[in-house]
């Protein structure tokens, strides 16, 4: 396999991706995959609520980013999260709060973003 340049590298983590890991914390890599599923409930009026799990790996392809950041920074490569959030639909658009859990190890992450997750 060839070497990929690191500024073209994919990062896994963070609020848009598996987020019980911050942004990039996951994975630096050159192929991956990510599954999420979110099961989200309206509470009243402009607020929901959700339930969600994300996982991700990046196939053992770290080693093909030259010099091997993700490896170096013993970046998991591979892990999934569990968690809720709440949401508000305003005129500008959806404001959630999430919190997640990595692998059910007990570190946690709670993350603010804008927009739905998907």
């Amino acid at each position: 396999m060839g070497e990929l340049p690191p500024y073209e590298s994919f990062c896994m983590g963070g609020p848009s991706s598996v987020r019980g890991w911050g942004s990039c914390e996951l994975s630096v890599s050159k192929s991956f995959a990510e599954v999420s599923a979110e099961y989200r409930v309206p509470i009243w009026r402009m607020i929901s609520s959700s339930l969600f799990v994300d996982a991700g790996t990046d196939f053992g392809s770290q080693n093909d980013v030259p010099g091997k950041p993700g490896k170096l920074l013993n970046k998991s490569g591979s892990g999934f999260s569990l968690g809720g959030g709440i949401g508000i639909k305003t005129p500008l658009g959806p404001i959630r709060l999430d919190i997640a859990s990595q692998d059910l190890s007990g570190n946690t992450r709670y993350s603010l973003g804008v927009g739905w997750k998907f």
